[in-house]
């Protein structure tokens, strides 16, 4: 059960970080 909160974890932080980096490249254009 705690592996699979440690993996959501990351997911879900993995997902946030690729939407911050998108959305940097959205507003430079």
């Amino acid at each position: 059960m705690e592996a699979i909160s440690y993996n959501e974890h990351l997911l879900v932080y993995k997902v946030t970080e690729d939407a911050l980096l998108i959305a940097q490249l959205h507003y430079r254009y």
